[in-house]
């Protein structure tokens, strides 16, 4: 399996806002399998999908 690194804060914060805690783990993994911590795009890219995710919670 991967090294797994730690969380930089601002991806804990961005990862923090998604409401289903299945999907949070899922990200969290996802991120930490990264072996850098995200940039600004792949930041907005996350947080787009937080919020597509809430979107659809919240229906």
């Amino acid at each position: 399996m991967a090294e797994l690194r730690n969380l930089e804060k601002f991806e804990e914060n961005a990862i923090a806002m998604c409401k289903d805690q299945g999907q949070r783990e899922k990200l969290t993994l996802k991120t930490r399998k990264r072996k850098s911590p995200l940039d600004a795009y792949d930041l907005k890219k996350l947080k787009d999908k937080i919020e597509k995710i809430n979107r659809k919670l919240s229906k």
